[in-house]
């Protein structure tokens, strides 16, 4: 493989694999630096704390993506305790923020949603070892 070869492919990987889980996480910092976001008044539906779990399951999607390795406990491990760790970052920052406080319950949720992210890895490498055997 030339050099040239090679640089396309360390470059399509970065796109393919890494950039996704970066635009994500400065996507999700963006968002929580807006001053006064509401959440939309769902009759009582807990909107916002559903959104939480969704947008940290897909961080923690993302971020096992990135790393390739869907394959290893310990990767999961690493990876559960980044996006844990991020979401305590992401809840404190916003005491920063006009509007915005850190919730507990937003972290619990934040939490609750990287377990969700990591079962689903977990189902998805389950069907790919049942698709390829």
């Amino acid at each position: 493989m030339s050099t040239t070869q090679a640089g396309n492919a360390k470059r399509s990987v970065f796109v393919r694999y890494h950039l996704p889980f970066i635009v994500y996480a400065v996507l999700v910092l963006g968002v929580s630096s807006l001053p006064n976001l509401k959440s939309p008044d769902t009759g009582g539906l807990p909107f916002d704390k559903v959104a939480h779990v969704v947008e940290y399951a897909v961080f923690a999607l993302l971020a096992s993506r990135s790393m390739r390795r869907w394959v290893t406990y310990r990767l999961l491990l690493w990876v559960f305790s980044l996006t844990v760790v991020f979401a305590l970052i992401d809840e404190f920052h916003q005491k920063f923020i006009p509007g915005r406080e850190f919730d507990p319950l937003d972290y619990v949720a934040n939490v609750a949603g990287a377990l969700l992210g990591l079962v689903l890895v977990l189902i998805i490498r389950r069907r790919r070892r049942g698709a390829t055997t």
